[in-house]
């Protein structure tokens, strides 16, 4: 299982000509050209999750839409969700990204591929090396 932690790197707010919030807007750290590449996120929207624990939720939810770092129209992740607001710097978790977000990610328009960082928990770490030292005393016996 991939999950994602996306940053979010800037933000605009849209208003209505009265001045109330009609959108937010962010600009996320990978997109379309990254970990989104393989996935159509207009037909399969990603889950979303806020990933900061210091987050500090307001009520009030607003149209949102996420873009992706490269200022490229087609790097557009999400559009028209209703999601509370968020701070630059806030971090956005995208569960179940499937296995392929990275392997066919680009260096589009100067943008870094994203960085992979593994998680094991040490449970299953602790069940790995299990294995593996029953794999060597097997092989040292026959």
């Amino acid at each position: 299982a991939v999950t994602l932690i996306a940053n979010v790197q800037s933000k605009r707010i849209v208003r209505t000509p009265q001045g109330t919030v009609r959108e937010l807007m962010y600009y996320l750290n990978d997109g379309l050209f990254g970990s989104f590449d393989w996935l159509n996120p207009r037909k399969y929207p990603p889950q979303v999750i806020p990933g900061n624990r210091q987050l500090v939720r307001s009520r009030e939810q607003f149209s949102t839409t996420l873009w992706g770092p490269t200022c490229d129209s087609t790097d557009l992740i999400l559009s028209g969700m209703a999601m509370e607001e968020l701070q630059i710097g806030d971090f956005l978790v995208f569960d179940d990204m499937g296995a392929y977000g990275t392997v066919l990610a680009t260096n589009f328009n100067g943008f870094a591929k994203p960085k992979v960082m593994v998680y094991i928990s040490r449970r299953s770490w602790e069940q790995l090396e299990l294995e593996k030292r029953n794999r060597r005393t097997k092989r040292k016996v026959h």
